[in-house]
């Protein structure tokens, strides 16, 4: 998932959808996505959906570091 720093940096928020590369296929997506909840569980990152199916927008979270590995905090 290191391909969110530079959009993170570069804008408050960025969509799923447009980090995935073009033509993405299902396992692609899946991995991408098992990933993300990882980051989400470790709080690096939040998430945020506004209706079922709709665009799922990715946010720094409260845990996110600008530096070094992103390695999720287990208390």
């Amino acid at each position: 998932m290191g391909m969110l720093r530079e959009p993170l940096q570069e804008h408050s928020e960025v969509s799923f959808h447009s980090l995935l590369p073009p033509l993405a296929d299902r396992s692609t997506v899946a991995c991408s996505f098992s990933a993300l909840l990882v980051f989400v569980s470790g709080r690096i990152l939040s998430v945020e959906q506004e209706e079922s199916y709709g665009t799922i927008m990715i946010a720094k979270g409260p845990q996110y570091e600008e530096e070094g590995d992103w390695v999720p905090h287990t208390d």
